[in-house]
């Protein structure tokens, strides 16, 4: 399964970019933490996961690195992006050298370094960070086996299926594990989670769910096939309150030094519904289809068993598809961001 992201996700990438920017009031008392608590007065290195192409990332790494100057106008400042390595890292570099804005522009001694590995493995030496930040990303889960009938995410059913809940706390807990190890002592890592815990994710569900009957409406027009159809499902995770506190009480976070600091549920509205009112439904459907291909269309296209030319036509059928269900219900299409947002601190700790 494909998870890489289209080369158009900088231009489509509102959704993450709107939850990001309505919690830099969090990275700000990040970087708060980390000096007061003198960690990095020296440097600064921080770890970006799940940069994908970069653009969402700028407004949290330019509030980080503005708030850091302040304080240490000379320091030397390291900022490691973290994806796959089927990210297009090239797109990358582009957006952090050409975009006017960016945080390399803040101080002559800014400097990026490139990683490409799975953020479920440690991806740098221990004690290397100060601070870790991975926004919209963690809810991209390590190969489930479990996919019960009719899922349109690996979350869809989890009430019905322990093993899968099961699965989604594992994840957790290398995730938390992997970032305690390349973290410094006194380090931060701030990350938000997706969640179903709120009523409110009923209108991403029904979304979600409509798209998985455009799916299925085209098995029985014998345009997929039936396997086809059943596999068309995103490979995420939604994790609730109760998957968080439960990790909390394993020995092998309490052995890293893992503290939660703070946690709180957020919601960001899907930044297209105001288009409706402002550009017309037609501008609506075609700017919030284009969104949800940018991080959907390699994940589905790589479920498709045939050759690319093929795939093409069967995602154009597809994209019609979506396209018209926008018009003809855009109340359904919108997805709401529902999430936790954590910050743990490592400290100091003696195991004897």
């Amino acid at each position: 399964m494909d998870f890489v992201m289209k080369n158009t996700y900088n231009d489509n990438c509102i959704l993450q970019k709107n939850t990001i920017c309505s919690n830099l009031d969090l990275v700000q008392k990040c970087i708060d933490i980390l000096i007061n608590n003198g960690t990095c007065q020296e440097s600064l290195k921080i770890v970006n996961f799940g940069c994908a192409h970069g653009r969402s990332s700028q407004p949290t790494l330019t509030t980080m690195i503005s708030k850091y100057l302040k304080k240490h106008p000379h320091n030397e400042i390291m900022v490691y992006q973290n994806d796959l390595p089927t990210n297009n890292f090239s797109l990358l570099l582009s957006e952090i050298q050409g975009n006017p804005q960016s945080y390399i522009y803040l101080s002559p001694n800014v400097y990026t370094m490139c990683i490409g590995q799975s953020f479920y493995q440690q991806t740098l030496p221990n004690n290397t960070v100060h601070i870790a930040m991975g926004f919209n990303c963690f809810h991209w889960g390590t190969p489930s086996k479990i996919l019960p009938e009719g899922s349109i995410t690996m979350a869809h059913k989890r009430s019905k299926f322990p093993k899968y809940i099961k699965e989604c706390q594992n994840d957790l807990l290398s995730n938390v594990l992997n970032r305690s190890k390349e973290l410094a002592n006194g380090g931060i890592f701030i990350m938000n989670l997706l969640t179903d815990d709120k009523e409110s994710f009923k209108d991403t569900l029904d979304f979600y769910v409509a798209v998985k009957l455009i799916w299925i409406k085209m098995y029985e027009e014998c345009i997929i096939s039936k396997e086809e159809a059943e596999e068309m499902a995103l490979p995420w995770r939604y994790y609730s309150l109760g998957d968080i506190k439960h990790i909390l009480k394993d020995q092998k976070i309490k052995n890293s030094g893992m503290k939660l600091k703070s946690y709180e549920f957020r919601q960001n509205r899907c930044p297209y519904e105001p288009l409706i009112q402002s550009h017309g439904l037609e501008y609506f459907a075609e700017k919030f289809v284009s969104a949800f291909h940018a991080f959907s269309e390699p994940t589905f296209k790589s479920i498709l068993k045939c050759d690319d030319a093929k795939k093409e036509q069967i995602w154009e059928i597809y994209n019609q598809h979506l396209y018209n269900l926008c018009l003809k219900n855009p109340s359904i299409c919108r997805i709401p961001n529902n999430y936790y947002i954590t910050i743990f601190e490592k400290i100091e700790i003696n195991i004897e």
